[in-house]
């Protein structure tokens, strides 16, 4: 908004207050108020300010329209009061624009002409002279467009002038360029960005420079940090994008080959870790790449024999520590990693054959009485002879062998049992021999259960179960057929 509209609205709004509270509270004082507010409503702006101010376009017409409606139309008009409102509104605007070039705000010419316009309206419109506000505005407005046109060509060729000093890199000439063109209009985008180019581009230059050298001496990472650098400071470098997309694929390519190289070097220590590591990173670069198939299906393998082999070695030490159970496991593990391997088989077998005999003898020795039965008193004789080939190996074997050895040999000796009849029952212990027809008669049996069996012919047959320990002395059993059939 024109500054000397602002304060003709600003007095005419204070006057149109002051009035209505003079007219509600002190009506005796109407005749000084109003010798006191016509002066004010008549009164010439001040012309000696060079540039106009701002305010909002509504305010100065409504300011303009209160005075208008407190003065009586002198002359007629040909336009309304409407239509020098939107004249002025129309105005404002433009003068929004004039402000946005600082070389119409340094022509004093146009200033003073703005300045003498405003002040003729502003009068004119008082006065409800409507004609005048309307065509001296319209007048100005021509002025004013023929102003910024001139300015607008002029900055525009600044503009196309400094674009070429950029691409052509005349970096002096470029700088006046831009300062006429800022002296025009300021801040404008293109300006902007030119500008900043100007101001990134000794850095911009020596950053290529870095990136040039390190590229030649095969140092990709650097190159790639330089332009990145250089991406960030300026967007106007042909082929930079691509000059970076390609120093990108040369440095996954070198960490690629360090990758694999470092892969192939733990390898032959080995060190599974760190070809592990190495491997995940080439992963990471070119996941499919036949370098990084191959040295994972070699680490796979490595990592099998490794576990392999400390699987053996962990059943070796269960064995020192005579924890054979342990060692089973163990074997058990290794086998399956190499199914084929004989020894693992072997050895897995051996143990196996431990853990049976402690298993079985651990059976007999909580039940010796089984040992009465032939077949676990073959049984413990078989057990006997394997375990010749663990007692050296195993403590608890060895214990185990001579515990069962005594318990064995307790049940293997026969015991004295003295057979009595009446000399004429046949006598005979099932499933083991004949006694006779005796009237007493001493055997020998070893520990264990017997059926003996009385038999005469006429009688019923007379049966008698005896159970025979490695403890009894002096026992006996009668055996009589003497109940008829």
């Amino acid at each position: 908004m024109l500054k000397e509209e602002v304060e003709v609205a600003k007095g005419n709004q204070r006057q149109g207050i002051l009035k209505f509270l003079v007219v509600l509270l002190l009506t005796g004082f109407l005749l000084v108020v109003v010798f006191w507010l016509l002066p004010k409503l008549v009164s010439v702006p001040d012309v000696d300010n060079d540039k106009p101010s701002k305010t909002t376009n509504q305010s100065a017409a409504q300011s303009l329209g209160e005075q208008a409606n407190n003065k009586t139309p002198v002359i007629s008009s040909q336009y309304t009061q409407e239509q020098a409102l939107d004249a002025i509104k129309a105005f404002d605007q433009q003068l929004l624009l004039v402000e946005s070039y600082q070389a119409l705000q340094n022509d004093i010419g146009l200033m003073q002409s703005i300045d003498r316009v405003q002040t003729q309206v502003t009068q004119a419109f008082t006065q409800a002279n409507y004609d005048t506000v309307v065509l001296a505005l319209q007048q100005l407005s021509l002025d004013i467009d023929q102003a910024i046109n001139i300015a607008q060509l002029a900055l525009e060729q600044h503009l196309r002038t400094a674009r070429q000093l950029w691409n052509e890199k005349q970096l002096p000439q470029l700088q006046v360029e831009l300062k006429q063109a800022q002296a025009i209009q300021a801040d404008l985008p293109e300006w902007v960005e030119l500008n900043d180019l100007l101001m990134a581009w000794p850095e911009v230059e020596s950053l290529l420079s870095i990136a040039k050298t390190a590229g030649f001496e095969g140092r990709y990472q650097e190159q790639l940090q330089a332009l990145m650098k250089i991406s960030r400071l300026s967007n106007d470098l042909p082929q930079l994008t691509q000059q970076i997309a390609d120093v990108k694929r040369q440095v996954a390519e070198d960490q690629y080959r360090q990758a694999i190289a470092k892969a192939d070097a733990a390898k032959r220590i080995p060190d599974l870790r760190q070809m592990r590591a190495a491997i995940n990173m080439a992963r990471q670069v070119y996941s499919q790449r036949p370098e990084v198939i191959r040295l994972t299906q070699e680490l796979v393998e490595l990592e099998r024999q490794q576990d392999y082999q400390l699987q053996l070695s962990q059943a070796e030490l269960s064995l020192t520590k005579d924890q054979w159970a342990l060692a089973f496991k163990n074997l058990s593990a290794a086998h399956d990693l190499y199914p084929n391997q004989r020894d693992t088989q072997d050895k897995k077998a051996f143990v196996a054959v431990y853990l049976k005999l402690m298993q079985e003898s651990a059976e007999i020795l909580n039940q010796p009485s089984l040992l009465t039965s032939a077949v676990k008193r073959k049984r413990a004789a078989n057990m006997l002879d394997g375990m010749v080939l663990y007692r050296s190996l195993s403590l608890r074997m060895a214990n185990i062998e001579t515990e069962l050895s005594k318990q064995f040999q307790r049940y293997s000796k026969k015991v004295t049992l003295k057979v009595l009849s009446d000399n004429k029952t046949y006598v005979e212990v099932r499933s083991v021999g004949k006694v006779g027809v005796v009237a007493e008669k001493t055997i020998s049996l070893l520990p264990g259960n017997y059926l003996f069996e009385g038999k005469r012919v006429g009688y019923v047959t007379k049966t008698v179960k005896v159970i025979i320990t490695p403890e009894d002395l002096d026992k006996q059993v009668k055996v009589i057929a003497n109940e008829r059939i």
